[in-house]
């Protein structure tokens, strides 16, 4: 029960669009702390799933995280933010951070699985 508790809490902070809140939290805050936190973020839940042998768990949240970030930047963050991350657009931060994200998550995955 309690490790089903413990899997079903991972998935809904997965559910949080870290890639999204970085670059609002920069446009809108004027400040650096939202990368840091999606830094912290994705890396414990990263690091919850791989310790918990649980890679797909991990696999799929980061694909839902960046889903749900790209859906965030496509509603919140439009034309209006762009000049803010020139040379790109919020949603192409965002994109990026997002692929950054989830190719990080695969090749801790590799490595961890390695070890073993």
């Amino acid at each position: 029960m309690k490790g089903r508790l413990k899997t079903a809490g991972v998935v809904v902070l997965f559910c949080v669009p870290w890639a999204f809140l970085a670059p609002w939290w920069d446009a809108a805050q004027g400040g650096m702390l939202g990368y840091l936190v999606m830094l912290l973020g994705l890396g414990i839940l990263d690091r919850l799933s791989l310790r918990g042998r649980q890679i797909w768990l991990g696999a799929a949240g980061n694909l839902i995280s960046a889903a749900v970030s790209l859906c965030f930047a496509k509603g919140f963050l439009g034309e209006e933010w762009n000049y803010y991350f020139k040379p790109l657009t919020a949603f192409q931060l965002t994109a990026g951070l997002s692929a950054a994200a989830v190719i990080l998550y695969f090749l801790a995955a590799r490595s961890h699985g390695r070890k073993k």
